[in-house]
């Protein structure tokens, strides 16, 4: 809240329609800060300490699993490879020795 300083203040019957608004929102405000608080000790709330929403932060970004395009234990899905030999390898590519792996 602050200072009124331009417009005027609600009339009585204007405030009657809102109470029950402000009195559910005024609960849920108090109970938030007493939750968030209350491990704390030696400290004073004073007037002006209320609770202010976090900045908007967008949800993660949700990737959809993906499924093969058809069925792993569909007969035809080797189909779209290649038989024969295996290709040549990278040329320079010596054989591969045990002694080059680190154990």
């Amino acid at each position: 809240m602050g200072l009124l300083s331009q417009g005027s203040p609600l009339s009585w019957e204007e405030t009657r329609r809102h109470a029950e608004h402000v009195r559910k929102h005024g609960i849920l405000q108090f109970l938030h800060i007493y939750r968030a608080l209350r491990d704390r000790h030696k400290d004073v709330l004073k007037w002006g300490d209320e609770v202010r929403p976090p900045p908007h932060t967008p949800p993660p970004q949700h990737t959809p699993r993906t499924r093969p395009a058809r069925p792993l234990r569909d007969p035809g899905a080797g189909a779209a490879v290649r038989p024969g030999p295996c290709p040549p390898r990278c040329p320079g590519a010596g054989p591969v020795s045990s002694a080059a792996v680190p154990r």
